[in-house]
């Protein structure tokens, strides 16, 4: 056991370790476990939640249906 603190520089090191490791033929960067589930939620926080069209389509069609109005879509920027 060691103080927290210790422990998050120690971690950091460690991620700094493997991300700087070098990549395999055809791979962009190294990543780590979670890293991708954390850069979605980031992405959908600034961004919001992408639909595709026929999820879309069916929410209009329920929106109609139940008379309420569907809200302004963001528009879509590039994903990573």
């Amino acid at each position: 056991f060691r103080p927290v603190e210790e422990f998050k520089e120690m971690m950091d090191e460690m991620l700094q370790t493997f991300r700087s490791a070098p990549t395999v033929a055809g791979a962009e960067r190294v990543l780590v476990a979670g890293q991708r589930e954390f850069e979605a939620r980031e992405e959908r926080l600034a961004k919001g939640i992408p639909l595709h069209p026929p999820v879309v389509g069916m929410l209009q069609r329920l929106a109609d249906e139940l008379g309420l109005a569907m809200p302004e879509a963001l528009p879509a920027g590039p994903s990573s």
